[in-house]
This record gives C-alpha cells, structure tokens and sequence, in this order.
C-alpha cells in the first residue's frame, strides 16, 4: 500500500513538472515531495520491523525472558518482538512490544514469579 502511494505520489510529481503556474506549481511540488519522503520514512520503517520479525526466533521455553519470549502477566499477553502494538491472534489480545522498549527492556532476563514495576503499572509475570 505504502509502495503504490508512493508510485501516486511520483506521477503527480511528473504532472506539476508539466505545469507552468509559477508559485503554485513550486508550493505543490513541495507538497509533493513532503508527502514523499513521509511514505518513504514509514515504508522503511515498516521493511526494518519485518526484517526484525523474520530474523527473529521464537525463543522455545526458557526459564529466563529473552527477545521472542511470549510473557503471560496479571495484565496480558506480551510478545518480545518488535514495536507493532496490540494485535488479535486466535481471539486473544497480545501485545507485540520491542525488546528496546521501557517494557520490553524490564521484562528481559525475568521469569516466572518476578514482578515488574513501570511508572505506576505493576506486572506480575505468570510464565
């Protein structure tokens, strides 16, 4: 989707080179490439998380959490991957967090039985 906005955003670039409108057409040829670089930021984004996820491996049981743990707590379901948020799998909410995260960093090398205090959130970690 970001790659076909991109593609748009390319031909209206080529439509206002066509156009002679002077002020106008120099205005929308910024807009233009803000929009740009905007998509080209996200898109990057996006390929660096999916680079992330797929060199990642789904850590087997382990008494210790490391990065592609997932984290059962008193306050959900948490996923050590990368920053995606909450998503819906198999009908359970599951929180994607990084390992780089505030969260993500307090959560590594704990186990089950440990409790985790951020801010005024306390998690107790169940498996």
């Amino acid at each position: 989707m970001l790659k076909a906005q991109l593609n748009d955003l390319r031909a209206s670039a080529e439509r206002e080179d066509k156009s002679t409108a002077g002020d106008k057409h120099e205005t929308g040829r910024a807009m233009i490439h803000l929009e740009q670089e905007q998509l080209q930021k996200q898109l990057t984004e996006f390929l660096q998380q999916a680079q992330n996820l797929r060199a990642l491996k789904h850590s087997p049981d382990s008494n210790m959490i490391q990065n592609g743990s997932v984290v059962h707590t008193n306050k959900g379901l948490f996923y050590i991957a990368t920053g995606l948020g909450k998503i819906v799998f198999e009908d359970q909410e599951i929180f994607v967090i990084s390992a780089a995260s505030p969260l993500g960093k307090a959560f590594l090398g704990k186990k089950s039985g440990d409790e985790v205090v951020l801010g005024n959130q306390h998690y107790e970690i169940l498996g």
